[in-house]
């Protein structure tokens, strides 16, 4: 009999066929056949002498990781549209976002026109943030009315992101947009010469390409504004002489990203690997959006 206060780990139970051979009194039936059963009892490690071997448990497959897939939304005018291929083939390309890409937080960047939903559209910035993770907006000869800038920026507030591109000779709908987004004074500036800017060595977004810090930035036929037009909390990121090229937009929770020329991606942007200065700061700046983007979802 096993003592109560033991372990019980397993207890098993046989059952053999035997014949009885003895003689004695007590056995009436001499030769009968008599069924025996052993019961073995065997205990924990806590009540056995006798160390057993403990196995570690084989460590469990890591489950593969699905990234996310941005859907980028452009209007007319911005910088990845059909006249400005070069810079969208570098944004589609899986060697700079992607698992085995530059930018590794994605699954790929899908893009797509999103004009007819974003200007003159009963699409709510409800159905916009569910469409679209990311927007580009060209104000360039745009006729954005009063409701469509609203929309824009509640969209904006819900969590889309957006990058709004400037160009030279502001119309009615770019300002409607700019003025939306808290910018103020006069918003019809342009000057329409080629340039040289430079970025900003204090205000950079990241370093996912390479350093964008102090590099010179061409472009030209730019809209005029000064970091006195801005919105309260608003980064310069980069400058032309007194005016701003590059900025994000205060007051947007980081959201919204602005530049005065959509010409930036017509100087130095070749094939799909980034390995300009003007490159590295474009493809910095869409990453930054694409980081925001993540923080939204």
């Amino acid at each position: 009999m096993s003592d109560s206060t033991q372990c019980l780990r397993e207890v098993s139970c046989t059952k053999s066929r035997e014949c009885c051979d003895k003689h004695s009194g007590h056995c009436s039936e001499h030769g009968a056949e008599i069924h025996v059963h052993v019961h073995v009892h065997a205990h924990h490690a806590c009540c056995s002498s006798v160390p057993i071997k403990r196995v570690d448990p084989v460590d469990p497959v890591a489950l593969p990781v699905t990234l996310p897939v941005i859907q980028l939304g452009f209007s007319e005018n911005t910088i990845i549209d059909s006249k400005y291929s070069n810079f969208k083939q570098q944004v589609e390309a899986p060697s700079n976002y992607g698992p085995a890409g530059i930018y590794k937080k994605v699954q790929a960047v899908n893009t797509a026109n999103a004009s007819a939903d974003i200007l003159g559209s009963p699409v709510t910035a409800a159905e916009l943030k569910a469409r679209y993770d990311v927007l580009l907006v060209g104000l360039f000869m745009s006729s954005f009315t009063a409701a469509d800038a609203i929309r824009l920026k509640e969209y904006a507030e819900r969590g889309g992101v957006i990058l709004l591109v400037c160009d030279h000779s502001p119309t009615a709908g770019a300002i409607n947009v700019l003025q939306q987004f808290g910018h103020v004074g006069t918003l019809t500036g342009t000057f329409a010469q080629s340039y040289t800017g430079v970025s900003s060595t204090t205000e950079y977004l990241n370093t996912y390409f390479g350093d964008s810090s102090g590099i010179p930035l061409k472009g030209s036929g730019a809209f005029a504004i000064s970091a006195a037009q801005l919105p309260a909390g608003s980064r310069v990121l980069a400058t032309v002489g007194t005016n701003v090229l590059a900025w994000t937009v205060g007051g947007t929770l980081d959201r919204v990203v602005a530049v005065s020329d959509i010409n930036l991606v017509s100087y130095d942007i070749t094939g799909t690997a980034v390995d300009t200065g003007q490159e590295v700061f474009l493809n910095n700046m869409m990453a930054y959006l694409f980081d925001q983007a993540l923080k939204s979802a």
